[in-house]
């Protein structure tokens, strides 16, 4: 309400007008401009809340009409994906089943990895076989005979029973069948992380399945070392039959000879003579303990090896035993290289009186009493008890630094806990010197654990790349950089994509050879990559490990490589760098081909450097859940304008927003013509390495 005048009526009729004093005057003055000034104030509020009103009308209205042309686009697309659906169920289920048809013959002397029933019956019919030797039969030979010469024709049997313990020749036939074993084993377990691969790819997603194959490689894996354990017996029962070269003290078996998935060294004491243990060798396997220094005259007295009635084994695996647990939002994952070293202790060796060799078989001497360490004694924790291990590299690990972590198992929270880095070219004192060896690694424990190499979950993220691009209708080059150190480790990979399959083409190291021969499913490639050092399939819980990284979300990365995996055979995509810019789960930046790849364009991409093409080939493309857009960001600004494209507006998908430049005769050509299986392989592929949320 404006103010009232300051002035006031006379009291009387004839009483004179009061003259008003300067300050009445200043405050009738300072009235009048209030009410002036709020007149005005009200009639622009009245205008801006009119202008204000019309403008989220036409707001409101623009809003409404995007969100049912969304929603026609969204019908559309719908309706359009519909008609290929059964086509690529089809494409796809007649590639299975020529895949299943050419394994047959490769595992046809293994179980079905599918049925728990066959699993189980590889498996027991093991352990059975393991029994009978442990619980040794002769053979016994009968005679039989009939009494002619007194004319009753009696028939007389004579048993004739064989030696007590095994032939020498049976003892080293079996050993040698326990480690064939092993090797069926091992194939067993790479078919089962195969049909395991296939489960989890994302347009399978059987979780229930990955669960069962998960149990199956537990129990496999513990039958192959239950059953090295087994062997560790025998030796100490028959080593005088088993060790029959060298010093007579050592046995030591790789498998297979070329190319080892499994290194085996078991050394007895034997021999009664005084020594000392300055080193411990394994030269056939290329496996040493050494002490903590070259200084040091031994080996810990902890170790007992001056004792009688010791012995110490060595087990490297080119696999990890531990895979079926799940490494889901760990900082460090197993390499294929485990590593375990025991100290044994056993009761009697077989001893030999004449011609006679005496041999004492208990319940006890047929389990490995496999002794802690430290020992848990006074005596021993007066003295250090670290010394060195040595061994080599698998040929299937890339060393990619200087020094490779090495960590133990925690059994309590079933995961790898890092302990300790191995250095390369470690020098060793005395007669224990040793060939060079590049991929000889050392490192020192004080204790003996279940060690294996461990790698950094997210040592390749951030990607500092990544490019797609069609080569023809049949093959798609992906360009995938890691996080770029500028060191040894820096790597660029090239993935040439053709039906549901890949191939790796570079980098040239030779331990990722195998990966460049042939071609393999995108999760065995993957999971092959990761076991040589490089993960690229990480999981929203590992980005606990980097700093201001937010995941995008499932609905949009789902419904962009959709799109992206559309759209691959026909347009070239690649990364920006503002991707990362505001950390939007739900948005999305990177850049799309303004051109479409022909048929008749020859040129090599396979080494091409995407980096130097200029800016102008490229659409900006922002990419949100529920629309897409061409929008005004370029790779030289530090802050992206993510405003549209002047006469642009939003669609729901890329097919929408290409109606832009194409004709939807062209479009609709390029989806139902499309080849399914090449789609869905480059599908898998971002759904596993997921560029738009790691890169």
């Amino acid at each position: 309400m404006p103010p009232k005048p300051a002035g006031g009526k006379s009291k009387g009729k004839n009483e004179p007008v009061k003259k008003l004093n300067p300050q009445q005057v200043a405050l009738e003055t300072a009235t009048t401009t209030a009410q002036k000034m709020y007149k005005d104030h009200e009639k622009e509020r009245l205008q801006a809340e009119k202008k204000d009103k019309a403008q989220r009308d036409y707001y409101h209205l623009d809003a409404t009409v995007e969100r049912e042309r969304l929603k026609l686009e969204k019908e559309k697309s719908k309706s359009l994906h519909k008609e290929i659906v059964p086509e690529e169920a089809l494409a796809f289920k007649e590639y299975e089943k020529h895949l299943r048809w050419k394994e047959i013959p490769t595992f046809v002397h293994l179980p079905n990895v599918r049925s728990e029933a066959e699993i189980n019956t590889f498996l027991s019919v093991w352990r059975d076989e393991q029994e009978r030797f442990e619980q040794f039969t002769p053979e016994t030979v009968v005679f039989s005979s009939k009494d002619f010469e007194n004319g009753n024709g009696i028939v007389r049997l004579r048993f004739l029973r064989g030696e007590q313990t095994m032939p020498a020749l049976q003892c080293q036939k079996m050993v040698q069948s326990q480690f064939t074993q092993c090797l069926q084993a091992y194939e067993l377990v790479e078919a089962i992380q195969r049909s395991r691969d296939v489960a989890a790819a994302a347009s399978t997603g059987d979780a229930a399945l990955v669960a069962f194959h998960n149990t199956n490689l537990t129990l496999v894996y513990e039958q192959i070392l239950r059953t090295l354990d087994f062997v560790s017996v025998q030796l100490l029962l028959h080593h005088d039959v088993l060790i029959t070269g060298g010093d007579g003290e050592t046995f030591t078996q790789m498998v297979p000879e070329n190319n080892p998935i499994l290194k085996y060294g078991f050394w007895i004491k034997i021999h009664e003579m005084t020594r000392s243990f300055t080193s411990l060798l394994f030269p056939d396997i290329d496996v040493r303990l050494d002490p903590r220094a070259n200084t040091q005259p031994k080996l810990p007295k902890a170790m007992g090896l001056s004792r009688e009635n010791v012995a110490v084994r060595v087990l490297q695996l080119s696999f990890d035993t531990h895979c079926g647990h799940s490494a889901v939002g760990k900082e460090f994952y197993a390499l294929n290289c485990s590593f375990k070293a025991d100290v044994v202790s056993f009761s009697d060796r077989p001893t030999k009186q004449g011609p006679w060799t005496l041999r004492s078989e208990t319940e006890r001497s047929h389990r490995l009493n496999v002794e802690d360490y430290p020992p848990r004694t006074a005596e021993a924790r007066t003295e250090d008890p670290a010394f060195r291990i040595s061994f080599e590299v698998p040929s299937n690990i890339v060393i990619r630094t200087g020094s490779l972590i090495v960590g133990k198992w925690v059994e309590e929270t079933c995961e790898w806990e890092p302990i300790t880095h191995t250095i390369f070219s470690a020098q060793f004192a005395g007669t224990a010197r040793a060939e060079p060896n590049p991929r000889r690694a050392t490192f020192m424990t004080s204790e003996l654990a279940s060690f294996a190499l461990l790698q950094e979950t997210v040592y390749d993220a951030l990607y500092d790349s990544w490019f797609i691009q069609p080569l023809s209708y049949e093959e798609v080059l992906l360009v995938l950089e890691g996080r770029k150190r500028n060191d040894m480790g820096d790597r660029e990979f090239r993935f040439l994509l053709r039906e549901a399959s890949c191939k790796l083409l570079s980098p040239d190291d030779v331990e990722l050879a195998h990966l460049r021969e042939r071609f393999f499913q995108p999760t065995t490639m993957f999971r092959e990559l990761a076991q040589a050092g490089f993960k690229f399939a990480l999981s929203d819980e590992d980005s606990k490990h980097l700093d201001s990284v937010v995941p995008k979300s499932k609905a949009l990365e789902s419904k962009l490589y959709a799109d992206m995996a559309q759209f691959s055979l026909f347009y070239t995509f690649a990364y920006s760098v503002h991707n990362k810019y505001g950390e939007d789960a739900d948005m999305a930046l990177f850049r799309m081909s303004k051109a479409c790849h022909s048929e008749d364009d020859d040129q090599d991409y396979t080494n091409a450097n995407f980096q130097e093409l200029p800016q102008d080939v490229w659409h900006a493309v922002r990419y949100r859940k529920d629309n897409c857009a061409y929008s005004q960001f370029t790779e030289e600004e530090k802050a992206p304008r993510l405003d549209l494209v002047e006469g642009t507006e939003t669609h729901f998908n890329l097919y929408n927003l290409l109606l832009v430049h194409h004709e939807e005769a062209e479009l609709q050509e390029q989806v139902r013509t499309t080849n399914f299986l090449l789609r869905r392989c480059i599908y898998e592929v971002l759904s596993i390495i997921r560029p738009l949320t790691w890169g």
